[in-house]
């Protein structure tokens, strides 16, 4: 397991939940507590999501969007 401080918290949670910087890292498990708490648990709810496929010739990743 790593443990880092943030510093720069606001940057960092707009990377992490709008940006695309995290976007090669899977995630397990995530814990965010601001006015309320939220848990991220990694589970792929397919039910709720649709997938289709990105098709760049260079590099091919799924893009997950949420039901209309």
């Amino acid at each position: 397991m790593l443990v880092l401080k943030i510093n720069d918290v606001k940057n960092f949670m707009n990377q992490l939940l709008i940006g695309q910087t995290f976007d090669d890292f899977s995630l397990v498990e995530a814990s965010i507590t601001t006015f309320c708490s939220f848990t991220i648990d990694g589970k792929l709810h397919r039910d709720f999501l649709t997938v289709t496929v990105n098709s760049s010739p260079i590099r091919t990743l799924p893009t997950v969007h949420g039901k209309n």
